[in-house]
């Protein structure tokens, strides 16, 4: 189906923010992705939006000049005018969705692995989900800057007036300039995930932990298939209930 991009905006050089006007009805779950065309290059894209939602949001990165290829679309689609028509593809994909049977719901993302989540939980907020899931919802978020969180003033603000969210985010560099304002939490998400179940009494029974992001991070938590040099993930051998998915 036909698209045009309705609104654009840049968090850095690399992190971009997008709205898509579709031409018609797109009806997806919250978790799921969509496939973007433009002059015959696709790719899939996590949607942030809410099925409640008129436009559909995308939080993209762009890859870096070393990994670059004439395949490649982000770089592309985050070039283009507003109004510019794109192709998306009529039916969703993903297995990535919210399970509301797990009364505790924990949800780890590096930097656009955020974007599944933000479709959740606004979705939850708006009473997509019938059944009763225990609250608050945990969301934990790392990135290497501080200013690579696109929805953390969002988030924030959820947890703030509603309650029903408890969100906590990360860097991991707190020494570069880029990080010179911060005052919250440092270190790798995936390494303070610990304290913080022990603190909120976090534990495997009744919880489903999703992870989306950066592959490390995901390997370090919930790693399956242990092989040699690589150990099950943490939580994994904790006996938590894992969700995965990663990001390229």
């Amino acid at each position: 189906m036909k698209a045009r991009i309705l609104k654009k905006k840049f968090l850095t050089n690399d992190l971009e923010i997008l709205w898509l006007q579709l031409s018609e009805k797109f009806e997806f779950k919250p978790g799921q992705y969509c496939t973007v065309g433009y002059k015959g290059v696709e790719r899939a894209y996590s949607i942030v939006s809410s099925p409640l939602e008129k436009s559909i949001e995308l939080f993209v990165e762009i890859v870096p000049a070393s990994l670059k290829r004439e395949e490649s679309l982000t770089p592309k689609l985050c070039s283009l005018d507003i109004g510019t028509e794109v192709n998306v593809r009529p039916k969703p994909k993903g297995l990535f969705t919210l399970d509301p049977h797990f009364k505790k719901q924990v949800m780890v993302a590096t930097v656009t692995g955020i974007a599944p989540f933000m479709s959740m939980i606004r979705s939850y907020l708006k009473g997509y989900y019938p059944q009763k899931i225990e609250e608050p919802l945990y969301v934990f978020q790392g990135a290497s800057y501080c200013d690579e969180f696109g929805y953390d003033e969002e988030l924030r603000e959820i947890a703030k007036s509603t309650g029903k969210i408890l969100y906590v985010n990360t860097v991991s560099r707190p020494q570069d300039p880029r990080n010179k304002i911060w005052l919250g939490d440092v270190g790798r998400v995936n390494l303070i995930l610990d304290t913080y179940f022990k603190k909120l009494n976090i534990t495997p029974r009744d919880t489903v932990v999703y992870l989306c992001g950066h592959e490390a991070m995901i390997d370090d938590l919930g790693n399956k298939k242990e092989s040699p040099g690589e150990p099950l993930g943490k939580l994994v051998r904790k006996g938590f209930e894992i969700r995965s998915e990663i990001y390229f």
